[in-house]
């Protein structure tokens, strides 16, 4: 027996939103996960990742720069960021 993909937005009982697309963690025109507490995330089938700003913003203030998945640790700014995408290519 095979069972449909979970697609589109769903609310938990805790008040976290999510977006799925093909039972991934999935929205491109905003964040795929918003909790009552704070937490933010943004993510692209399954993996953190934003182009425009941090893809994690924590409750605390944290914030986390993130693409196709691999985390930029040492990333504390958005133009930190754009200068080590563009570096992309030596990866």
């Amino acid at each position: 027996m095979t069972f449909p993909k979970r697609n589109g937005f769903y609310l938990n009982e805790r008040k976290t939103q999510y977006y799925f697309l093909n039972d991934k963690i999935h929205r491109e025109d905003g964040p795929a996960i918003e909790t009552a507490a704070g937490y933010v995330g943004w993510y692209k089938h399954g993996l953190p990742h934003r182009l425009d700003g941090p893809a994690i913003k924590y409750s605390d203030g944290h914030l986390e720069w993130w693409y196709e998945g691999f985390c930029f640790k040492d990333c504390h700014s958005q133009e930190e960021f754009e200068k080590y995408i563009k570096l992309k290519a030596f990866w």
